[in-house]
Formats: C-alpha cells, structure tokens, sequence
C-alpha cells in the first residue's frame, strides 16, 4: 500500500487523476475541496470513503485539515 496522503487538496487531485469512475457529484466535490484549507468532519468523512472506494491510499491522520 502506498504512503496515506498528507493533505487532502492532494488526495482529491488524485482522486480526479485516477480516472476512477467516481461520478459527477464526486468528481465536483473533490475540486471544490482543492481550495478549501480546512475540511469539515462531513467532507472528511465523505473524501476518506471515496478514497476507500477507488483503492487510492487513506488520508494520513490531520491531512491538512
């Protein structure tokens, strides 16, 4: 398994790189969260599942957010 991703602006442009079929809704969030500097615990929660679901490494405890 690779490395957990250090800060979630990382993990999202993965996410939308990776070309996993990830869906409209999914593939707007995770470029809305680029820019964000802090997540809330909902968008965290919901960037940790789409990690989980595409098999892209878990988002490293603090990850920027």
């Amino acid at each position: 398994m690779s490395a957990p991703f250090t800060h979630h602006a990382d993990a999202a442009r993965a996410l939308i790189a990776s070309g996993a079929d990830i869906g409209r809704k999914a593939g707007g969030f995770c470029g809305q969260i680029i820019f964000d500097p802090v997540l809330s615990e909902r968008q965290r929660k919901w960037l940790e599942t789409l990690l989980e679901r595409s098999g892209l490494p878990p988002l490293q405890d603090g990850g920027g957010s």
